[in-house]
């Protein structure tokens, strides 16, 4: 288990009246107070603690974080959702109160998570602004999910958005609450989903933290009712908590564990009135620690440092001193986010065994680490469905197949910047679409004709020798579709804010330019490599499915001889290792050889 586990144990000594007092109810509490003679303590360290006096009750506060290994990760590698509804930095965080015999026990459980949306920020940035990703249909799947998840593990959901209402953490605020209130309004099957937007920075703008009471004076009833929580006495559960306080900030560290400790607190002096005691404020210094470093131990975790805000959760008060402790641990988490996160995240990834140890492999190639736990297999497939309905206009065309493959960002090129683009082979045509994965967007598309295509070359396909990935010759592979430019049906498509045709070049003054690049049409292709196959489960199953690079190559190249009746199929290195070394750079090898001097 990763998480937080802590114990502390504290007195409370009952006054002369409270114990001449008669037994009341919850409501109407007999006096009693809790000294401050207590300390966070190990399990083991309270076996060894000497038996309450008579006039004195003693407890046991216990607090344990237990952190996902559903979409587990590091901040800005792991945002958002995934696939399968599971958030990032998702904690369950349990506060026990309970006697020493443990005969008699109170639990109040809370939840925080990333906000349930695709999206992504960037580690380059002091202040990142988040970017959300794919359809809205995507989106609200996810969400969907999501909240079926906690719905059948907790019960009824209440949120606590504390993002900016205006800025630039407001574009997913929005969308957030857009989405809630269209699962609260178009009978999805779950129940009502509680929401509450408090702005955290407005409304304790200036440090005044104190500020948060007054979300729970708007929320108390919801905690009272809605949500409660359990009370076990001698293994009778009398009462049981029913629903759970969903807390979310942009990294659900800093700000959430502010509020999560708040609401702790709350059901602390609500379970002590049940005992009929008074929890007073000058005695609970061990409370605030116990939270503190709770808080410290998730952003450590997720962040790479303590966390921020961490003087109040201690105190409840803010400093400039404090301000100062933020500042530096809001570098320190810079610094992590742009050097050491991608690494450590790659281990993460296959200690969870989401990934094989290829991901150390793609890591030395790109040193950057993918996003396994969103199903690259299905994000292609869909981009592939929808280039389908988009790009294929004619009804009599019957799809013949469909893929995806690595692509100079310009066409009629072999080497440059390599985007992933989609391939799609009918009956009449083969047409490549620039595809925007975050967007599931086509921005482009071009169409030949079978009748055009002259000839398919297949072979070694090197991009880059900087790794030995990189220049491994069986997983390098590709092929060059080559066709014939001067056929009149090629059509050009470019998706800006309307869908515009190339045009083709017209009138007689024309005419002998055309014949003078006649010869240079001829040559016109389109350049694809095999996506690599990657370190992800996805791959895994694609790889058992599909075969290797090769395997996949070979099999598209038959795929465009069976359906190209004059097409010439022929072997030959679309780009050799040796072509490949001259096109490298001396920058380029030096860029590399100190980002591996950084990583290491």
């Amino acid at each position: 288990m990763q998480g937080f586990v802590a114990q502390t144990t504290f007195s409370t000594t009952s006054t002369p009246e409270a114990e001449t007092a008669p037994a009341q109810s919850q409501g109407s509490p007999t006096t009693k107070e809790c000294s401050s003679t207590s300390e966070v303590t190990s399990v083991q360290d309270f076996a060894a603690k000497d038996t309450p006096t008579s006039d004195k009750q003693q407890l046991i506060l216990t607090l344990i974080s237990r952190r996902s290994t559903r979409r587990a990760g590091l901040r800005y590698l792991r945002r958002g959702v995934d696939d399968q509804g599971y958030t990032a930095n998702s904690v369950e965080t349990e506060q026990l109160l309970s006697t020493p015999t443990w005969d008699h026990v109170f639990s109040y459980l809370q939840i925080r998570g990333s906000i349930p949306l695709y999206f992504s920020q960037s580690p380059y940035s002091l202040r990142p602004r988040p970017v959300l990703l794919r359809s809205e249909g995507s989106n609200a799947a996810a969400m969907r999910l999501h909240f079926k998840n906690v719905g059948e593990r907790y019960g009824s959901t209440h949120i606590i958005n504390l993002v900016e209402t205006h800025g630039s953490e407001a574009v997913v605020g929005d969308k957030y609450r857009d989405y809630v209130a269209n699962l609260n309004s178009n009978n999805s099957g779950l129940p009502q989903i509680g929401w509450t937007w408090f702005d955290f920075h407005k409304e304790c703008r200036g440090m005044r933290f104190e500020n948060v009471s007054r979300l729970f004076t708007e929320i108390g009833n919801v905690l009272d009712t809605t949500i409660s929580y359990t009370e076990d006495i001698s293994g009778t559960i009398t009462s049981r908590q029913h629903g759970v306080l969903r807390t979310n900030c942009m990294d659900c560290l800093d700000r959430t564990n502010v509020v999560q400790s708040g609401s702790a607190r709350r059901a602390l002096e609500s379970q002590l009135r049940t005992l009929g005691i008074t929890l007073s404020s000058c005695t609970t210094d061990w409370f605030n620690i116990i939270w503190a470093d709770n808080g410290d131990a998730i952003s450590k975790q997720y962040a790479s440092t303590a966390a921020l805000k961490g003087d109040f959760t201690r105190t409840n008060k803010r400093n400039f001193q404090g301000a100062l402790t933020d500042f530096g641990l809001t570098m320190t988490r810079y610094f992590t986010n742009i050097i050491s996160d991608f690494f450590t995240q790659a281990a993460i990834d296959f200690l969870l065994g989401n990934v094989t140890s290829q991901v150390f492999v793609d890591f030395e190639a790109e040193m950057i680490s993918s996003d396994p736990s969103v199903s690259l297999l299905r994000v292609r497939q869909n981009a592939i469905e929808i280039s389908s309905k988009i790009v294929v206009a004619d009804d009599t065309e019957s799809i013949r197949g469909g893929w995806t493959f690595l692509s100079p960002r310009e066409p009629g090129a072999r080497a440059g910047t390599m985007v992933e683009k989609v391939l799609l082979l009918t009956d009449k045509a083969v047409y490549m679409c620039a595809f925007d994965f975050a967007l599931e967007k086509v921005c482009a598309f071009e169409r030949v004709p079978l009748d055009a295509v002259r000839e398919v070359q297949w072979g070694t396909y090197i991009t880059s020798t900087l790794a030995a990935s990189h220049v491994d010759v069986e997983r390098n592979v590709g092929f060059l579709v080559r066709y014939n430019d001067s056929e009149e049906d090629r059509l050009v498509r470019v998706n800006t804010r309307s869908l515009q045709t190339t045009p083709k070049k017209e009138g007689r003054e024309k005419k002998k330019e055309e014949e003078e690049e006649e010869e240079e049409e001829e040559t016109k292709f389109w350049a694809f490599k095999a996506m690599p196959a990657g370190s992800g489960v996805d791959a895994a199953a694609a790889t058992a499915e599909a075969g290797s690079e090769k395997d996949v190559v070979r099999s598209v190249v038959r795929e465009l001889a069976s359906a190209c009746q004059r097409v010439k199929v022929t072997g030959g290195d679309v780009v050799s290792l040796a072509e490949a070394k001259k096109g490298t750079g001396l920058v380029e090898r030096w860029g590399y050889a100190v980002k591996r001097l950084v990583w290491a």
